[in-house]
């Protein structure tokens, strides 16, 4: 027990005691006294305990410090050791490291070795890649082009075969086109390229100016070009596809017609006064220009004022009337005027010594009448007495008639012979003649085909 533990009992026992009841106050002195001696023999023990205790702690102490500086020496024994070992080991592991650098240098220039030997593998893969992407690229150009060539082989046989199959489709048309030629002048024309026409000379029945129109109309169609087809106008019969040929009078109205290579013009009719004559030239010429309407393609136009209208053409004689009359001593000779307006009426005896009297009636005029002296029954203008020879113009109306008196001789009175021509004045109908597209038969692509078909193939 230590002394500040007896000093702690004492002050407890102390207190015990000066709260005990039956001590009493006057011992305070020697309570004090008692305690005094109490510590301080507590006091001494407590030294000399806390000396004790206090060599025991220094001779612990210098153990400890014995023992420490042991361990420090151990320590440093063990430091040295560890640094010897540290060291050994640090050189060892220089030595490792050392090694491991060597090895790590091999292993670099083992590994650059194989970087390189890698590369070298790598670039000779790359040139084997290339070669052989090459040798596939070739391979592939090479099956490409022959398979182009395969593909242009197949594509020029097929070409060459679809051009033999257009050609056999070709030469049966053409074929087609030739049988179909003996029907229609204008594809024979479009096959050759021409049309030969012919025109024989006009007979002399004929009115003496229809050879200059028709010559003319010639010339205008004589190099003409239709469509590719040339016409020509030949002079040898031989050498024409399309041959003229004159017919004195058809009968029924009917001017003209074309067969296959033949084309028929009529030269007159016979008129309303009952006997034959020639049509002008005028009218030659649009008959002629209307058939070969006809032989070019062209149908009947519903035009009444072009070439191709469907009623014909229409006529006008050179002569209307051109006859001889014989007319007894006393007698007269009348005849109806066919048609209207101006007419030339030429008279002539064939006796310079017998005269007649010539005479125009009107529509209700009568020979009767005109004999006895009626009035409006003649134009006085157009008519004239005791002639030989008489000519005049006349504009009459429809229905006007001539009338010719042989006046009764008693004494030198003979029959009379008089040649009596008419001559309708009216201009010509000018018709246009350009040919009615609207009537063309034929389809002008077609006509191109067939052109190009023969002279392009």
């Amino acid at each position: 027990m230590s002394a500040d533990d007896l000093n702690q009992d004492n002050k407890e026992s102390n207190k015990v005691k000066n709260n005990h009841p039956i001590l009493p106050k006057n011992k305070l002195i020697f309570v004090i006294v008692g305690v005094g001696l109490v510590v301080g023999i507590i006091g001494i023990f407590g030294y000399l305990y806390l000396e004790d205790q206090q060599n025991q702690l220094q001779n612990k102490l210098n153990a400890e410090q014995k023992k420490a500086q042991q361990l420090e020496d151990q320590k440093k024994q063990e430091e040295l050791k560890a640094q010897q070992a540290q060291a050994q080991l640090q050189q060892q592991a220089q030595q490792k490291q050392a090694e491991l650098d060597q090895k790590q240098q091999e292993l670099q220039q083992q590994q650059a070795l194989a970087k390189g030997q890698q590369d070298i593998a790598q670039f000779k893969q790359q040139q084997l890649q290339q070669s052989l992407a090459e040798q596939q690229a070739q391979a592939q150009l090479q099956q490409q082009e022959q398979q182009a060539q395969l593909q242009q082989q197949q594509q020029q046989a097929q070409a060459q075969l679809q051009a033999q199959q257009n050609q056999a489709n070709l030469e049966a048309e053409k074929q087609q086109i030739l049988s179909d030629s003996q029907y229609s002048l204008l594809i024979k024309g479009e096959i050759s390229g021409h049309i030969n026409f012919y025109i024989p000379p006009v007979p002399s029945f004929a009115s003496p100016d229809v050879q200059g129109y028709i010559d003319n109309a010639a010339s205008r169609l004589d190099g003409f070009v239709w469509y590719g087809v040339t016409l020509h106008r030949v002079y040898d019969q031989s050498q024409a596809d399309l041959i003229i040929q004159w017919v004195k009078n058809f009968g029924l109205e009917m001017n003209g017609q074309k067969y296959y290579g033949i084309i028929q013009l009529g030269l007159g009719w016979d008129g309303c006064y009952g006997s034959w004559e020639p049509y002008d030239g005028y009218t030659m010429q649009e008959i002629f220009w209307h058939e070969m309407g006809h032989a070019i393609g062209f149908n009947h136009s519903t035009d009444p004022n072009n070439i191709m209208y469907q009623g014909g053409v229409p006529t006008k004689f050179s002569i209307d009337y051109n006859n001889f009359v014989q007319i007894t001593n006393g007698y007269t000779w009348s005849m109806p005027v066919c048609g209207s307006g101006p007419h030339q009426f030429q008279v002539v005896s064939n006796n310079q010594y017998t005269g007649f009297d010539f005479y125009v009636l009107t529509p209700s005029g009568t020979p009767n009448g005109v004999l006895a002296g009626e009035g409006n029954t003649y134009y006085p203008a157009c008519s004239k007495q005791n002639m030989v020879s008489f000519s005049t113009i006349c504009n009459i109306p429809t229905g006007s008639k001539i009338m010719i008196n042989n006046p009764y001789r008693l004494v030198g009175g003979n029959d009379l012979g008089v040649t009596i021509k008419i001559i309708d004045l009216n201009p010509d109908k000018q018709l246009n003649e350009q040919w009615d597209m609207n009537f063309f038969q034929f389809n002008p692509t077609y006509l191109t085909h067939v052109w190009q078909l023969f002279h392009n193939s």
